[in-house]
C-alpha cells in the first residue's frame, strides 16, 4: 500500500485513523504518527466522494478529492480512504482527454478526402495526412522533414513559391495550381486552402494546407465549357460559336476594309424520314459522316459548324467574289453524290444549300444567318439537290410561306382541299381505264392554290400524312360513287409522299380506307418516286411487298429522272413505270428523248411491267407513242385534270356517243 500513486487512509467504524500511505502524508503535509490512533477528523460516508480544502505550511490552500469505501483492517470492519489532490487529478484528466482528442482529430483528418499538409516554418513537412498519401502517391515518412518538392512537378516550383508568400503573410490563403505530377507520373488539379499556425509566443510557427483534388471537376467544367459552344453529337461549333466567328469576320471587313464573307447554310432534304426508317442511332452516325466530309473541304480560316437537327453552316470570312462563295456550295452538293453507308447499307441523302454575301445581305451574324437559311428553303423548293443567293424578294416569299402553313394547318377541317382527276386512256383502244387524283387547295383568300406551291410546306411541316390520307379515302370513295352511278370501274392513281412511304403502319391505313369505301383493291394504283425507293433499298422492298400483299398496284412516276437502275426494277415488285413527260414534250422531234423512251417502253415490257406516258398533249406524240407500243397515256391531249362533276360530265358524253378517246 506504501506504493499507492493515490493517497489512502483506513480507519476503524469509529472513525479512528489506523493507517496513513506516504501520499497522504504529502497531501496532508503530515506525518503518520500524527494521524494513526487519531479521529480522522472528515465526514465519512461509505460510497461518498466529497472535495475537502487543505492548507500546505506556508498557507497556500489547495483541495483533494475525498472517496469512501467498506473495507477490512487487520480482519475488522473499516472504512478505505482515498486522496487525490484535484489539481495533480485535473492534469491527468486535461491530459488523458488532450490525447484522446488528438487520436479522434487524427483519425478524422486521415479519413477526411481532402488531403492535410503542415508545413514547418522553414518549409519542411511535419504532418502529412493519410489522404495526402493516397492523393499523391508518398508515404509520410518518405515526405516528413523534406521540402515538398513532389508538389511541384516537372520542374515547376510554383507551389513552393506560394508556401513560402503563404509563410510570410498572416492571412488566409487559396489558390489552383494545375497540372501538378504524382508519383506515378500522372498529373492532377489542386485546389489549396492555407492558414497559418501560431506557437505559444503568438510567432508563426507553420502552415497548414487543406488540398483538395479538382482533377474530375476541372474535366467537367472543360467539358461543359465545350458544350456551351460546340455540338455534343458531332464534335462541331454550335449556333453560338458560329455566330461570335461571323461576327469576328465582320468586324475584320469593317475595320480592314476589304474583301467579304459569306454564310452558307446547308439543310439535309427530307432526313426526318431517315431518323423514322433508321432510327436516331444510324441517324447519328448518318451526321457524324457529312460532319467529316464537310470538315475536309473548308479551309483552317473557315468555320464548319452545325446549325440545327438537320443543319449544317459554313463561315466563309475572306472572299474576293461572290463566285467563290457558289464554287463551295458546288463542292458541298458534290459529296451527296456518292452514298453513305450504315452497316453496309445504302443512303443517298441529298441537301439545299443558301448563301448570304455580307457584302449586301446583311451586317450582323443574325441577319446573315436568316437570310442563308431563307435561301436555303428555296433552294429546297426550286430544286432540293441545289443552292441560291439570298435575295430580298425571298423575304416576301417567307411571309407568303407563313401565311400558308398557318391555312394549311386548318384547311383540312376547313373542308378547303380538294380532288381534280385526269383520265389515263389505253392507247390500243381508247378507252378511258382510270383517273390520276391530283391535289388542289381553294384558300378562302388566295383562291385556287397548285400542288407545287403548298405540297413541299406540307412535307416540311408534317402535314402530308394526314392531307394524303384523307386524298386515298376521298380519291376512293369518289371512285366508288362513279362505280355506282353507271360508269364503270376506273382504277385511281395516287402519289404517295416520301414522308407517307417511311410510315410503318402505312399498309394497315390503305386496307382500312379499301375495306371502308368498298374500292377493290386491284383498282388503287400507287405511284412512288425513284428518290424515295432509292434512299433506302431494304426498307422500301419490304415496305413495297406488305403494299403487294393487299392486293394494291405499284407505279414508279416521273421514271429515268432520278435513280434509275436496271437493279431496282428487277428488286422492286411493280406493276407500272410512268415515262416522265420531260421525255415525252419533244418527241419525235428530239433523237435523245426518242431513244429515252423507246429503251424504257421495251425495258418496261421486258419486266412484264405496264407503260404510262405523261404529259402528252399533241397528235404526234401519240402517234409516236402508239408505235411504240406504249400501253397508256394522260395529258392534256386528251384531257386535263377536272373537277369530279366535270369529269362526270366527260365521262358521260363519251359514253352516250359511243365514242372512245382514240380520234379525239
Amino acid at each position: 500500500m506504501a506504493q499507492e500513486a493515490n493517497g489512502l487512509v483506513i480507519t476503524d467504524q469509529e472513525g479512528v485513523v489506523v493507517y496513513v500511505n506516504p501520499m497522504a502524508e504529502r497531501i496532508f503535509y503530515r506525518e503518520a504518527r500524527r494521524f494513526v490512533g487519531k479521529p480522522f477528523g472528515y465526514r465519512i460516508v461509505e460510497g461518498e466522494t466529497i472535495v475537502i480544502d487543505i492548507f500546505s505550511p506556508d498557507g497556500t490552500p489547495y483541495q483533494a478529492e475525498l472517496s469512501v469505501d467498506a473495507g477490512e483492517w487487520d480482519g475488522k470492519p473499516a472504512y478505505i480512504i482515498e486522496l487525490k489532490r484535484v489539481d495533480d487529478w485535473l492534469n491527468q484528466k486535461i491530459k488523458a482527454s488532450l490525447q484522446k482528442s488528438n487520436h479522434r482529430f487524427l483519425a478524422l483528418i486521415n479519413a477526411a478526402p481532402l488531403a492535410i499538409v503542415t508545413l514547418n516554418n522553414d518549409g519542411t513537412v511535419i504532418f502529412w495526412s493519410r489522404s495526402a498519401e493516397k492523393m499523391f502517391g508518398w508515404s509520410s515518412h518518405e515526405v516528413l522533414g523534406k521540402a515538398p518538392l513532389i508538389l511541384s512537378g516537372d520542374g515547376n516550383n510554383d507551389f513552393l513559391r506560394w508556401c513560402d508568400q503563404a509563410l510570410d503573410e498572416n492571412a488566409p490563403h487559396e489558390t489552383e495550381l494545375l497540372g501538378q505530377r504524382r508519383r506515378d507520373g500522372s498529373l492532377i488539379d489542386l485546389r489549396i486552402w492555407a492558414a497559418n499556425l501560431e506557437d505559444g509566443d503568438g510567432f508563426m510557427g507553420s502552415l497548414m494546407a487543406v488540398i483538395a483534388d479538382v482533377t474530375e471537376h476541372k474535366r467537367v467544367e472543360a467539358r461543359m465549357q465545350r458544350l456551351a459552344t460546340h455540338d455534343g453529337l458531332t464534335g462541331l461549333p454550335n449556333r453560338i460559336l458560329l455566330c461570335d466567328r461571323i461576327s469576328q469576320a465582320l468586324f475584320k471587313i469593317f475595320r480592314e476594309g476589304s474583301e467579304m464573307a459569306a454564310v452558307l447554310v446547308i439543310g439535309l432534304n427530307n432526313f426526318d424520314l431517315v431518323l423514322q426508317s433508321l432510327g436516331f442511332v444510324a441517324g447519328d452516325r448518318l451526321l457524324n459522316e457529312l460532319a467529316q466530309r464537310l470538315g475536309g473541304l473548308v479551309r483552317q480560316s473557315d468555320t464548319l459548324a452545325r446549325y440545327g437537327q438537320d443543319t449544317f453552316a459554313v463561315v466563309l470570312p475572306a472572299l474576293e467574289r461572290e463566285q467563290d462563295a457558289a464554287k463551295v456550295a458546288e463542292k458541298i452538293l458534290d459529296i451527296f453524290v456518292a452514298p453513305f453507308f450504315i452497316d453496309e447499307l445504302e443512303i443517298f441523302l441529298s441537301a439545299s444549300v443558301g448563301i448570304a454575301m455580307s457584302s449586301s445581305d446583311g451586317e450582323s451574324a443574325e441577319v446573315l444567318l436568316r437570310n442563308a437559311d431563307t435561301a436555303m428553303r428555296r433552294a429546297h423548293m426550286d430544286n432540293r439537290r441545289g443552292f441560291h443567293f439570298y435575295t430580298h424578294g425571298m423575304n416576301e416569299l417567307a411571309a407568303k410561306r407563313l401565311v400558308l402553313v398557318r391555312g394549311l394547318r386548318h384547311s383540312l377541317e376547313r373542308k378547303e382541299l380538294c380532288l381534280y382527276y385526269q383520265p389515263v386512256v389505253k392507247l390500243a383502244t381508247g378507252q378511258i381505264v382510270g383517273v390520276e387524283a391530283l391535289l388542289r387547295w381553294r384558300h378562302p383568300e388566295l383562291g385556287l392554290i397548285p400542288p407545287g406551291d403548298f405540297i413541299p410546306i406540307a412535307e416540311e411541316e408534317g402535314l402530308i400524312v394526314p392531307i394524303g390520307e384523307w386524298v386515298l379515302r376521298e380519291g376512293c370513295a369518289q371512285i366508288r360513287r362513279w362505280e355506282e352511278q353507271g360508269l364503270g370501274r376506273l382504277r385511281l392513281a395516287v402519289n404517295l409522299s416520301a414522308r407517307q412511304f417511311s410510315e410503318v403502319d402505312l399498309p394497315q391505313h390503305i386496307a382500312s380506307i379499301l375495306a371502308e369505301t368498298g374500292m377493290p383493291a386491284e383498282c388503287l394504283e400507287i405511284e412512288l418516286t425513284e428518290s424515295m425507293l432509292a434512299s433506302n433499298v431494304e426498307d422500301a422492298v419490304s415496305m413495297m411487298k406488305q403494299l403487294k400483299s393487299i392486293g394494291v398496284c405499284l407505279s414508279i412516276d416521273d421514271f429515268g429522272t432520278g435513280y434509275s437502275s436496271l437493279s431496282y426494277l428487277k428488286r422492286f415488285p411493280l406493276d407500272v413505270l410512268k415515262i416522265d413527260r420531260s421525255f415525252v414534250s419533244e418527241i419525235p422531234f428530239n433523237a435523245d428523248d426518242i431513244q429515252i423512251c423507246s429503251t424504257i417502253v421495251a425495258m418496261a415490257h421486258g419486266f412484264n411491267l405496264r407503260v404510262i406516258a405523261e404529259g402528252a398533249e399533241t397528235q404526234a406524240q401519240i402517234d409516236f407513242l402508239t408505235k411504240l407500243h406504249c400501253d397508256e397515256v394522260q395529258g392534256f391531249y386528251y384531257s386535263k385534270p377536272l373537277p369530279p362533276a366535270e369529269l362526270v360530265d366527260f365521262l358521260m358524253v363519251k359514253q352516250c356517243g359511243k365514242d372512245s378517246l382514240a380520234a379525239a
